[in-house]
Formats: C-alpha cells, sequence, structure tokens
C-alpha cells in the first residue's frame, strides 16, 4: 500500500514537471508566432486566470480535506454529499465570474486596451468548468488517487498546448489562444469528473457539514 501510494505521488511529480514544460513550450510558440502585442493579450488572459485560482485552490483544498476523512472512514455517502455540495457552490460562482467577464468584455477591452473583447467572453464561458473541476480534483486528491490526478492535468496542458497552437496556426490568433484555454478546462472537468465516478449520484449532506461547508467557503 506504501509502494503504491509512494508511486502515485512520484508520477503526479513528474507529470506536473512535464506540465511545465509544456506551458513553457506554450508561450515559446505563441510568442514567437503572435508578436509581442497580440502575445501581451493572451499573457493578461493567462494572468487573469492566475487571479481566478485564489478562487478554485480552496475550493479544490477544502474538498480534498473533507474527502480524505471520509473516505478514510468508508462514508462515501457523505462524501458525495460533499462533492455535490461544492459542485452548487462551484456553479454558483462560476456563473457570477462569467458574467463579470462576458458582459463587461467591451469595458475589459477598454481597460486593458486589448485587441478583441471575444477573449474576455471566452474567458467568462470557461469559468464555471474551471471551479468545477476544482471541486473533482478536490474529491481525487482527497481519496489520494494521485494517478488519475496527474492524468487531469495532463490533459489540461496538452489541450491548451496543442489546441490553442492549433487554433492560432490556422489563423485564429488570439481568439484561437484564448478558446483553446476554455476547452481546456472543459476537457479537464469531464476528465475529472469520469475518473471522479463511482460515488452516489444523490445524498443528503448532514447537518454538521453544511455548517463546516458554509463556515468555510
Amino acid at each position: 500500500m506504501k509502494t503504491s501510494f509512494a508511486s502515485a505521488a512520484v508520477l503526479l511529480m513528474v507529470s506536473m514537471t512535464v506540465v511545465n514544460a509544456g506551458n513553457y513550450f506554450y508561450n515559446l510558440i505563441l510568442g514567437r508566432w503572435l508578436g509581442p502585442t497580440l502575445f501581451a493579450d493572451i499573457s493578461l488572459i493567462v494572468t487573469l486566470l492566475l487571479v481566478v485560482t485564489f478562487v478554485t485552490a480552496p475550493i479544490q483544498l477544502t474538498v480534498a480535506r473533507y474527502a480524505a476523512i471520509h473516505a478514510a472512514e468508508g462514508e462515501n455517502l457523505t462524501l458525495a454529499g460533499i462533492r455535490r455540495w461544492s459542485g452548487y457552490i462551484g456553479w454558483g460562482l462560476g456563473l457570477l465570474l462569467l458574467l463579470v467577464f462576458a458582459l463587461g468584455a467591451e469595458h475589459w477591452q477598454a481597460f486593458f486596451s486589448t485587441q478583441s473583447a471575444l477573449p474576455f467572453v471566452l474567458l467568462g464561458l470557461s469559468m464555471p468548468f474551471s471551479l468545477l473541476q476544482g471541486v473533482e480534483r478536490g474529491v481525487l486528491q482527497g481519496q489520494a488517487r494521485f494517478g488519475v490526478l496527474a492524468i487531469t492535468y495532463q490533459v489540461e496542458m496538452w489541450t491548451r498546448l496543442l489546441g490553442g497552437v492549433g487554433l492560432v496556426a490556422l489563423g485564429m490568433s488570439v481568439n484561437g489562444a484564448a478558446l483553446g484555454i476554455s476547452l481546456s478546462f472543459f476537457f479537464t472537468w469531464l476528465a475529472a469528473r469520469f475518473f471522479a465516478r463511482g460515488l452516489p449520484a444523490s445524498a443528503p449532506l448532514p447537518g454538521r457539514e453544511v455548517q463546516i461547508a458554509i463556515g468555510l467557503y
């Protein structure tokens, strides 16, 4: 058991190294293809995504904490309830961010002096999936399923790299790169949700856990 756990942890570490390398090549290729002005626009979108991680990361870590507690006790019903409750929070915050970015796209374009407002719309559309993938990854992390957790990071990086670079190569420029980023969150959510399956489809969340969740979120 300890050997399996250690191997999975090493696999996750190696996976993150590959992800960092992929992100490096993503920036390198787009920087050369788009030029300084257009690359600055896509760098702004990536920076905004990093800001959003201040919301996504706490959700993932909170879910991981309680997933670890209840997975260790074999309390799958409670774990499923926490997943469902956190999913509601992810959808709510994601839709709020969608409205902020998509409806305010023209304002953000003027404020940041970008070439187009469409990247902000695409960024907004990806927000619900960005937060929901954090919920599913939290479940996997809490269950110590580091092997499949590593796969979700690979899905995100390769979708962003191949999709974004491919769409830019097809002539979509910054909009193509932004669409690649949005698709990476969608496919990562699908992959994480697929791997996190097996829990009861519906389960009530105990009152004590609801109070804890409200306090933490």
